[in-house]
């Protein structure tokens, strides 16, 4: 007897799976005839000798189809797939008309976000009745609603405006309501009935009469013909005139909230693009808003909670994300890293598993059919591997480039070579080392021959007059700043000082007060916060960090107009060498003494004469000079009493925190005060 040969491989024909030639492009059950009759299943094949023919049946349907119903039945077979409700699969464009009907109706339902008890039932209602022929949940409309506010598929303008319209129909529909309810007092009843039903039911929607489903009708109705009615208004003014009343219920809250409180422990406020509503809302704060706070500001406590109370109203209205978490931050992979991840991870296990499974057998049939999959798994892998890469090219270009418009500083410093911290020192260490040299009081040598002498040159120089800081002369000193650079404990930036303009006059005020000494500064704004930045591999050495301290950008603008008056005076007596570069105005520093430096060595080269240069490095020179040398020296040039008196008693609560940021951990210390 002929077998058959059970290695050739039975695959189904081309277009799908096919069981006869008879209507071979779809299953057996769909098998048509031309009138529109449907086949019966064909018998199952058995062997030849048992098989027997039967004369197919044909099921047709009650009434016969007529030859008109022919030619339509063809022409839908040139239609779209439909679904089995016979709607055509075509995907649902969410245009501008829908979106604003779909927050319009939530605005109405909710009453302006004021009820959120069972409101996507009746939202899917009114859209299925708007929108009849979509196809639509209540999850997939609850979806597109958070979309349009997320992706701002509608401006804040719009959605404002919505709400606007909707609020004036309530309260139209209100008043109707009353007079409805005051002329027929069946109507009252009936919706105390309905209203005591919905109560009893804990937030379970019913409608049992045809009444209550009317009256429900008929409000919803008024609502939207009166919000398709109101007349035209100006929206500017009647949008300033809201957006005031906001941002002042807002700023009250954030007022109350944290009037008081130690600004070391308030949310640090993130940085802001300068955009027009940004300019617009700081504008009704200066013109509406805080003209009339100020008049009952005392302290400059009290100036500075302004402030930031103004700045966290501003952040808060423009919807900007505050990260109020103390913890680090985790980088968390995406999804479709993790998931091409573990599918690599997978294909390698599999490829090392028949591997060895090869290695170890010796059938050949078996080999070449593990050769086969091997070969088709490492394809897999190849591919995989190569998406892998192409996807994280694809996200570092993007990072880069938006990394590129926020902060082009970061952008160009992240391609320098850090030294990561993966050893770092404990806090005890860090906290002992810089304790010695801060916090260790040290008094300068008085009887130094050289200071009587600079003594006795400096007789000749005037006293240094003092008046009170002017509002010009504040404002200029801000306007030097840069908008977003490090705030200190207080996480207030120089950009809001800057564009809070209306709260200049009563800090010069407050300012010229401490410097006159009828009011002390607040301990808060002398506390830094020290950022240690390696500088070398040897990550363990506390000594091998370089501290850069962030101090409350308040205390350095009064200390700015401080250095502005000394300036003044310094240049007016020539009071510095001019081989002096360093901390001076209108002069580079260490790039103009570099100049300086090859421009007289190249000039010696050239005209081949000796030269004898030294240069003297100071250990630690910034951190080891005494404090008592820094009064002393005021004292022998002139400085005002007043001055020298407010930075004595500002230099005995001189305190800052030590901060290290490894790859593991953060590490803090305690308060480490500054002695010298």
């Amino acid at each position: 007897m002929e077998t058959r040969n059970k290695s050739k491989r039975l695959m189904p024909l081309p277009g799908g799976y096919r069981r006869g030639t008879l209507g071979a492009d779809a299953e057996c059950d769909s098998i048509r005839t031309v009138g529109g009759g449907e086949f019966s299943e064909r018998t199952p094949a058995g062997t030849p000798e048992e098989a027997t023919y039967r004369q197919p049946t044909v099921r047709t349907s009650e009434s016969q189809t007529p030859p008109a119903t022919d030619a339509s039945q063809a022409a839908s077979a040139l239609k779209p797939t439909t679904t089995k409700a016979g709607k055509p699969r075509v995907r649902m464009k969410w245009d501008s008309e829908i979106n604003t009907f779909i927050m319009r109706t939530y605005f109405q339902i909710t009453n302006l976000e004021s009820d959120l008890t069972q409101y996507r039932p009746m939202l899917l209602q009114r859209f299925l009745e708007k929108y009849p022929d979509a196809n639509v949940s209540e999850q997939r409309l609850s979806d597109q609603r958070r979309a349009i506010i997320r992706n701002k598929y509608l401006s804040d303008d719009q959605i404002d405006q919505i709400k606007r319209e909707v609020q004036s129909a309530l309260e139209v529909n209100t008043n109707h309501t009353h007079q409805i309810m005051s002329q027929d007092p069946s109507t009252n009843i009936l919706l105390h009935q309905d209203t005591q039903t919905t109560t009893d039911q804990n937030t379970q929607i019913s409608y049992n009469t045809e009444q209550t489903q009317e009256i429900t009708d008929t409000i919803t109705n008024t609502a939207y013909s009166q919000t398709q009615q109101i007349p035209d208004i100006n929206p500017q003014t009647f949008t300033d005139a809201q957006l005031i009343e906001i941002l002042k219920d807002n700023f009250e809250t954030n007022l109350l909230k944290y009037k008081g409180t130690d600004p070391g422990h308030r949310p640090k406020l993130p940085r802001l693009k300068t955009t027009r509503e940004l300019s617009r809302i700081i504008s009704i704060f200066n013109q509406e808003i805080l003209p009339r706070k100020l008049t009952d500001i005392e302290s400059i406590v009290d100036t500075h909670t302004l402030i930031y109370c103004t700045a966290l109203t501003i952040v808060t209205h423009l919807k900007i994300r505050i990260n109020t978490r103390t913890n680090r931050p985790t980088t968390n992979k995406p999804a479709w890293q993790m998931r091409l991840e573990t599918d690599i991870e997978q294909l390698r296990k599999d490829i090392g598993r028949l591997t060895q499974f090869k290695n170890g057998n010796k059938a050949k049939k078996l080999v070449k059919k593990i050769d086969v999959h091997l070969d088709t798994l490492k394809q897999k892998l190849a591919i995989k591997s190569h998406r892998l890469n192409r996807y994280k090219k694809s996200q570092s270009r993007k990072q880069n480039n938006k990394l590129f418009s926020t902060n082009e500083k970061q952008f160009y410093r992240q391609f320098k070579q850090n030294t990561n911290v993966d050893q770092p020192p404990t806090a005890e260490s860090l906290e002992e080392f810089w304790g010695n040299i801060w916090s260790n009081s040290v008094e300068h040598n008085q009887n130094a021959e050289w200071i009587s002498n600079e003594k006795a040159r400096s007789d000749s120089i005037p006293d240094m007059q003092f008046e009170d800081i002017g509002v010009d002369e504040l404002t200029a000193i801000i306007n030097k700043t840069h908008n977003w650079k490090a705030a200190g404990v207080d996480s207030i930036q120089n950009f809001w000082f800057k564009k809070l303009y209306s709260c200049h006059e009563i800090l010069a005020k407050q300012i010229s007060d401490i410097l006159n000494g009828n009011n002390v500064l607040p301990e808060f704004l002398t506390k830094g916060i020290t950022f240690m930045l390696p500088k070398s591999s040897k990550t363990q050495d506390p000594s091998q960090y370089r501290p850069i301290t962030c101090l409350p950008t308040l205390y350095k603008i009064i200390t700015s107009c401080i250095t502005h008056r000394i300036n003044e005076h310094i240049e007016l007596n020539k009071i510095l060498s001019e081989e002096q570069k360093g901390c001076r105005k209108f002069h580079r520093g260490c790039k103009e003494q570099l100049i300086i430096d090859s421009t007289v060595l190249q000039y010696s080269q050239k005209q081949k004469k000796d030269i004898f240069i030294s240069y003297i490095d100071y250990k630690k020179a910034f951190d080891s000079i005494p404090h008592s040398w820094l009064l002393e020296i005021l004292h022998i040039y002139k400085i005002n009493p007043k001055i020298i008196e407010f930075l004595k008693n500002t230099m005995t609560s001189w305190r800052t925190t030590i901060h290290l940021r490894s790859s593991t951990n953060d590490i803090s210390t305690r308060a480490v005060y500054i002695k010298r």
